[in-house]
C-alpha cells in the first residue's frame, strides 16, 4: 500500500495560497460578469468563468480544476441564472449552458491533472538523476584505485584523481584521449588495440572476467 507523505507547515502553506488564489480568482471572475450584466444580461453567464477554469487547473491540478469548476457553477448559478439567489437553474438554455460549462471544466482540470503529474515525473526523475551523478562523482573522487571509463571509440570520458596522479596527466589532458596512447605501454598497445577491436565485435574477451 503507497504511503502518503505528512503534509509539512511548507505544504500547508502552498495549499493555501493555491486554493486562496482559486477562490480570488473566481471572486474576480464574478465581479468581471456582474460589470458586464448591462451588456449581456442574464445570457452567458459562464463567459467570464472559463479563465478561472483554466486558472484553478493551471495552479492546483485536477483538484485546483475542481474547485475553480465547483465555485464558479455555484457563484453563476446564483448571482446571474434564474431565479436569481437561487442555486436552480429553470431555463433550458441556462441548462445546456451549465453542462456544456461543467464538461468542459471536467475536461480541462483531467487534462491539467495528467500534464501536472508528467512534470511531477519528470522533476523526480530528473532530481534522481542528479543525485546519481552526485554520488557517482563522489566515488571516482575519494577512490584509492585508478578508476578509468572510455567509450565505444576507446576514448577516455572518465579519469578519476588517482588515474590523475599515477598517469601523470589532468582531468582536462585525459579527456578525449585514446586509451591506448595514454595508459598502455607502447609495447603492449598493438595486443590492446586488437583485443579492445575482438570485444567490439564479438563482446567477448579476456579483459573480462
Amino acid at each position: 500500500m503507497k504511503e502518503t507523505a505528512p503534509i509539512t507547515a511548507a505544504g500547508a502553506r502552498a495549499y493555501a495560497a493555491t486554493y486562496g488564489a482559486v477562490l480570488a480568482s473566481v471572486a474576480l471572475s464574478t465581479l468581471a460578469r456582474a460589470a458586464l450584466t448591462p451588456l449581456f444580461g442574464k445570457r452567458l453567464a459562464f463567459i467570464t468563468y472559463f479563465p478561472t477554469l483554466v486558472f484553478g487547473a493551471w495552479v492546483g491540478g485536477w483538484g485546483g480544476g475542481l474547485v475553480a469548476l465547483t465555485l464558479s457553477t455555484l457563484a453563476a448559478a446564483f448571482f446571474f441564472l434564474s431565479p436569481a439567489q437561487e442555486f436552480t437553474v429553470a431555463g433550458r438554455a441556462d441548462q445546456v449552458s451549465l453542462l456544456v460549462f461543467v464538461i468542459v471544466g471536467l475536461s480541462v482540470s483531467a487534462l491539467s491533472g495528467s500534464q501536472r503529474r508528467t512534470r511531477q515525473e519528470s522533476a523526480r526523475t530528473a532530481r534522481a538523476l542528479s543525485e546519481s551523478e552526485a554520488r557517482k562523482t563522489a566515488v571516482l573522487e575519494v577512490a584509492l584505485d585508478c578508476i578509468i571509463a572510455i567509450d565505444e571509440a576507446g576514448n577516455i570520458v572518465e579519469f578519476n584523481p588517482a588515474a590523475q596522479e599515477t598517469f601523470g596527466y589532468t582531468l582536462e589532458e585525459a579527456l578525449g584521449r585514446h586509451i591506448a596512447e595514454t595508459v598502455i605501454p607502447p609495447a603492449f598497445r598493438a595486443a590492446h588495440c586488437a583485443g579492445f577491436a575482438h570485444y567490439l565485435a564479438t563482446g567477448g574477451g579476456p579483459v573480462l572476467g
